[in-house]
């Protein structure tokens, strides 16, 4: 039996191994931009959070919009991190388990690519999220200023 699923599989392709090995490399560099996506969307959401009641109580829309969004961003990092990993994993599980000659050519080529797919959506997100986090930033510190000045005013009166 044994001896029947060894002579079953392709041989192994090599340049197929050294591609799926060349893009685990690359894709492993991706944790670094999710872990700092991950700092990023927690410190906003922090200081959303954060924000003085004052300015809380005045039901801003676009402040709820930030606070809602905010937290919505550190669900969706936590989310996209897992999916990160578990991509991840299959990947590495792929490579090897080809290498070994568990699996035959035509079915590593295309969970590669799907896999490879899901990888660049990843990456895709995680560009789009930290531009977002970003724009919030900037969002947040205004309006926190706006309310500083305001705040300030009136106690000058």
């Amino acid at each position: 039996m044994t001896m029947l699923a060894v002579t079953s599989c392709d041989s192994v392709d090599k340049e197929l191994v050294s591609s799926i090995q060349n893009d685990i490399k690359v894709m492993d560099g991706l944790s670094t931009p999710i872990a700092a996506l991950g700092t990023s969307v927690n410190n906003l959401a922090q200081q959303v959070n954060a924000a003085p009641e004052g300015m809380k109580a005045e039901n801003d829309p676009d402040f709820n919009d930030l606070l809602s969004l905010s937290a919505g961003l550190v669900q969706k990092q936590q989310s996209t991190l897992a999916e990160y990993n578990d991509l991840m994993a299959k990947l590495k599980s792929l490579a090897a388990d080809y290498s070994a000659g568990k699996l035959k050519t035509e079915q590593v080529r295309a969970e590669y690519e799907n896999l490879k797919s899901g990888m660049q959506g990843v990456s895709d997100l995680v560009g789009r999220m930290s531009a977002m986090t970003d724009q919030m930033q900037a969002q947040f510190a205004k309006m926190s200023a706006d309310w500083n000045a305001k705040a300030e005013g009136h106690f000058n009166q």
